[in-house]
């Protein structure tokens, strides 16, 4: 129920058991190649983390870049929990790039955002909402400026939809002033009001799945 992830592993091939509540990475990046392409940015960098997550948007990204007759000008790599960005500095740069997809850890792509900036490049940075806005933001201070994350949940900060609305309610009448929202939060409520959802909708008594007895 509402898994933590974007992994096309648990969508593809079908589980009529697992309820996402999130866009897959697959949607979230193709999105950010759709607004990076749009506004006429065709030399488009991709930093990735080296495993099945990084390589699943860099897949994304060079799939939508293919209608466009376009690929990915420069790639690089950073190897999972760690912040060994040098070489992936300077293969995509080389490419002189306009804009760089991240598909890694808050950490990693801080510490690229900072080698790159430093390394004389001035363009925009596209993240996927699983990097942690807050945590990326915070690692980042003054030097987040041209930092773009895209999201997958309604804006939490402010009433701005319904659904933000009921959720702020609900954290102040627990926490008051100390209630902090963000993303995560909104992501964990919305998980949460749609497994009650669920609960109501099924009734008194709902059917065990695969034969299990219910309790």
């Amino acid at each position: 129920m509402a898994p933590f992830t974007g992994a096309e592993a648990l969508r593809s091939p079908f589980n009529r058991y697992a309820f996402h509540v999130r866009a897959s990475y697959f949607d979230e990046t193709a999105e950010i190649v759709k607004q990076v392409t749009s506004v006429g940015i065709k030399a488009i960098g991709v930093f990735y983390q080296n495993d099945s997550y990084g390589k699943a948007g860099l897949e994304v990204v060079t799939r939508a870049l293919k209608p466009l007759n376009l690929k990915p000008v420069g790639l690089g790599t950073v190897e999972r929990n760690t912040v060994d960005v040098d070489a992936a500095v300077k293969s995509i740069l080389a490419g002189k790039p306009d804009a760089i997809v991240q598909i890694s850890a808050y950490k990693s792509c801080a510490a690229f955002i900072r080698a790159v900036r430093k390394a004389g490049f001035g363009g925009t940075f596209y993240n996927v909402s699983f990097v942690g806005t807050k945590a990326l933001a915070e690692e980042l201070g003054a030097e987040a400026r041209g930092v773009v994350i895209s999201q997958v949940m309604p804006y939490p900060f402010s009433p701005a939809t319904p659904l933000s609305g009921e959720y702020l309610a609900a954290g102040k009448a627990v926490a008051g002033d100390k209630f902090e929202p963000d993303y995560s939060g909104i992501e964990g409520y919305v998980a949460a009001k749609t497994l009650v959802e669920g609960l109501k909708r099924a009734g008194s008594s709902p059917r065990p799945l695969r034969g299990r007895r219910s309790r």
